[in-house]
């Protein structure tokens, strides 16, 4: 996580951990259960990252911004059109897209276990479209603001964004099935055993 003023480069990282931190110690106070705490801790972190991957660097320097805003028009830093290219959609575009899609399988993965208890497994599918379309919906309102498209908005980009959410979905999905056949009794209530069984109880 990176922006430009001036001459000078500074990372929002130190901040970002720390405000991890924070949530982390407080999500601890309200409630002392840790297979919830780790969960809700790595999902921050994987959000920090994707953040980072995402948005970052922000041009917020004149210099860089000046270049941008004299770079090709909006149009020309917009694709519509899926699985295209002007150079042809080749090796390179599906690696990119290979990538975009596992950037957001942990969000399928995660995001059962975050929204346990707050919505119901019906309007779940809805939750996976829009964080899987939220990532370029971002970038285009970033752009907006900063004034012009500091990001190539791609609908591809969106395409493989949402088939990645849902796949982890699917595994989380995939696993739940195996996890329900094999555990038939645990001695432990209240441990981790519990809380899965309760997130994949929320979505059955």
């Amino acid at each position: 996580m990176w922006i430009e003023i001036g001459n000078y480069m500074f990372s929002l990282w130190p901040f970002a951990l720390l405000g991890l931190t924070f949530f982390g110690v407080a999500r601890w106070r309200k409630a002392h259960h840790w297979p919830s705490l780790l969960v809700w801790v790595a999902f921050g972190f994987y959000v920090l990252v994707v953040v980072d991957l995402a948005f970052f660097p922000l041009p917020l320097a004149r210099t860089m911004a000046f270049e941008l805003r004299e770079a090709p028009h909006w149009a020309g830093r917009m694709n519509l059109i899926p699985f295209y290219s002007r150079f042809g959609f080749g090796a390179a575009n599906w690696a990119q897209f290979g990538q975009n899609l596992l950037l957001t399988v942990p969000m399928g993965v995660f995001l059962p276990f975050v929204l346990r208890g707050h919505i119901s497994g019906k309007y779940f599918f809805w939750i996976l479209l829009a964080a899987g379309i939220g990532l370029e919906w971002e970038q285009w309102h970033i752009s907006l603001i900063l004034g012009f498209p500091y990001r190539v908005i791609d609908i591809t980009d969106a395409i493989a964004n949402t088939l990645g959410v849902l796949t982890g979905f699917g595994l989380f999905r995939g696993f739940a099935w195996v996890f329900l056949r094999l555990s038939k009794s645990h001695n432990r209530p209240g441990g981790v055993m519990d809380y899965i069984e309760a997130t994949i109880a929320g979505f059955e």
